[in-house]
């Protein structure tokens, strides 16, 4: 059963570095995963909570968290994880969220560090990121 783990979260890694090298965007990880690699690398949780219907959420997503260096700083020094806060609103109300696009972040412990709630555009998330990313 050890040896079946290890050859599954291989082939996870494997996958996430592939799809980080190919430049396909964030990787988005479950909420599981993502505190599971954060404890191992020592890497700060973004959650991203969002609707589908929201209009801010589908230009951040598409403005924001397409941009060439958002990617690149998430996927290097955090992991990610993306939260439909209708489909899971038991966390979205544990974690306090009442509007979204809202994006939260966790230290690798899993301490609340940041906030933000509204539409980031692609300069201001890039600030935040790299302000958290000295914070280390």
């Amino acid at each position: 059963m050890q040896i079946f783990r290890m050859m599954i979260v291989s082939i996870l890694l494997f996958w996430t570095a592939s799809a980080t090298l190919a430049g396909e965007g964030i990787v988005w990880l479950s909420k599981d995963q993502a505190v599971e690699r954060a404890a191992a690398e020592g890497k700060k949780i973004y959650y991203y909570f969002y609707t589908p219907s929201c209009p801010s959420c589908q230009i951040m997503g598409k403005n924001t968290l397409e941009d060439p260096e958002v990617v690149s700083l998430l996927n290097s020094g955090f992991v990610s994880t993306k939260v439909h806060a209708s489909l899971n609103r038991a966390q979205a109300e544990s974690l306090g969220v009442t509007l979204v696009p809202t994006s939260i972040f966790f230290s690798a412990e899993g301490e609340e560090i940041s906030r933000k709630s509204g539409y980031l555009p692609p300069d201001e998330f890039i600030e935040v990121l790299k302000n958290l990313d000295a914070e280390k």
